[in-house]
C-alpha cells in the first residue's frame, strides 16, 4: 500500500518535470512562449460586458471545450445548459431579485448575471460527488473564452444559491 502512494507521487512528479520549460528559453506572448500558459497568465475576471449576443457556434465550441476536461472514471456527472435567451436570464433574475431586493437600487443592474448575454450552468450531483470534475470542466471553458477573447467571469455563489432551479434544455 505505501509503495501504491509513493508510485503516484513519483509518476506525477515525472510528468511535471517533462513539461517544464528551461529558463532560457525565448518568450513571447507577453513572457511567455506557450499559448496556453499566455492565456492562463492572462486570464482575468472582468464584469462588464457588451450588449451583443455570443454565437451559438462559439458557445458551442466552449461546452465541447468543458465536456473534453478530465473528470472521475469519465463518469461525466455533470448537466449543462447554455442560456442565451435575454427573457430567460431575466425570469432568473426576477427570482434572484424577489430574494435581493437591494440590488434593484444599482442603476447598472439588468440580470443576476452582470448583465451577460449568455450564461453557461453547470451543475453537479446533489451529493457533490462531482464537485472537482465540474470546476475542472468550467476551468476549461473559461480558458477556451480567454483564447477566443472573450469576457467572462465565474459566479459559483449562484451554482449555490439557486440549485432548486431547473434549467431546461434550450437549443
Amino acid at each position: 500500500m505505501k509503495v501504491n502512494k509513493w508510485f503516484g507521487l513519483v509518476c506525477i512528479a515525472a510528468i511535471m518535470s517533462s513539461c517544464a520549460v528551461s529558463s532560457d528559453e525565448k518568450k513571447e506572448n507577453n513572457g511567455y512562449e506557450n499559448d496556453v500558459i499566455k492565456t492562463i497568465m492572462e486570464r482575468r475576471s472582468i464584469r462588464k460586458y457588451q450588449d451583443k449576443p455570443v454565437s451559438r457556434d462559439i458557445l458551442q465550441t466552449l461546452v465541447e471545450c468543458g465536456v473534453n476536461a478530465p473528470n472521475a472514471v469519465n463518469r461525466q456527472q455533470w448537466q449543462v445548459r447554455v442560456v442565451d435567451n435575454a427573457s430567460y436570464i431575466d425570469g432568473i433574475s426576477a427570482v434572484y431579485k424577489a430574494a435581493n431586493p437591494k440590488v434593484e437600487q444599482d442603476a447598472d443592474f439588468k440580470n443576476m448575471f452582470r448583465n451577460a448575454p449568455a450564461v453557461i450552468f453547470i451543475a453537479s450531483p446533489k451529493n457533490g460527488a462531482a464537485q472537482v470534475d465540474c470546476g475542472l470542466m468550467g476551468e476549461n471553458i473559461i480558458l477556451a473564452a480567454q483564447s477566443l477573447g472573450l469576457v467572462r467571469v465565474v459566479s459559483t455563489t449562484i451554482s449555490v444559491s439557486y440549485t432548486h432551479l431547473t434549467l431546461p434544455t434550450i437549443r
